[in-house]
């Protein structure tokens, strides 16, 4: 379905249609990797799903799609959820635009519901993002716990805010650790304000 297909660099980051595979989101974001130091980031984590076979035919879109309606352990809905990406939706003959968060939870059923696209948005200025995978091999295992963490670092003083700390396999779904965001949010990068978080 052309309407389905394709991959383009915008001001709100890239957007990657429904029938875009795991490959070609790897070789889009390397592509475009001078535009967000996210993007390099990412692909490394993807490199880490499943096998170059699967990634040559499976796509962003299903992955989420299963990860919504079977629990499925999935590394993209947690990247894409710490990654800030939204997700448009054909619903009802209109279009919507929601996060990865409320895409997974509101529901477990697709319902007449069509995926369009992705749009992964680049770091903002002073803005970080990590990822972690923990798998009993480094490819082709579902992993025991992923998580992908991004934040905005203040230079001058080193204070947190905007963090997004987003974990897969902990939950049923990927899931935000909100109570834990709160608390970074206004804290020092150091270890009296991280331990102040933690405490």
């Amino acid at each position: 379905v052309p309407e389905l297909a394709g991959i383009s660099m915008t001001e709100g980051g890239l957007v990657a249609g429904a029938t875009t595979t795991l490959t070609q989101l790897m070789g889009a974001l390397t592509a475009n990797a001078d535009a967000s130091a996210s993007y390099p980031t990412l692909v490394e984590h993807i490199k880490k799903i499943a096998n170059t076979q699967v990634r040559n035919v499976g796509t962003w879109a299903g992955n989420l799609v299963m990860a919504k309606t079977t629990n499925f352990s999935s590394d993209m809905a947690t990247l894409l959820m710490g990654a800030g990406a939204t997700i448009k939706i054909l619903s009802g003959g209109a279009t919507k635009e929601v996060d990865v968060n409320t895409f997974l939870w509101e529901s477990d059923s697709m319902g007449t519901d069509v995926l369009l696209s992705v749009t992964i948005p680049k770091l903002a200025t002073n803005e970080h993002l990590l990822t972690f995978r923990a798998a009993q091999r480094p490819n082709n295992a579902h992993a025991m716990l992923n998580a992908c963490f991004r934040a905005t670092v203040c230079p001058e003083t080193k204070t947190i805010s905007g963090a997004v700390l987003a974990f897969g396999v902990a939950d049923l779904k990927a899931t935000c650790a909100t109570a834990a965001q709160d608390a970074l949010n206004g804290a020092s990068l150091d270890v009296s304000g991280l331990a102040a978080t933690l405490a």
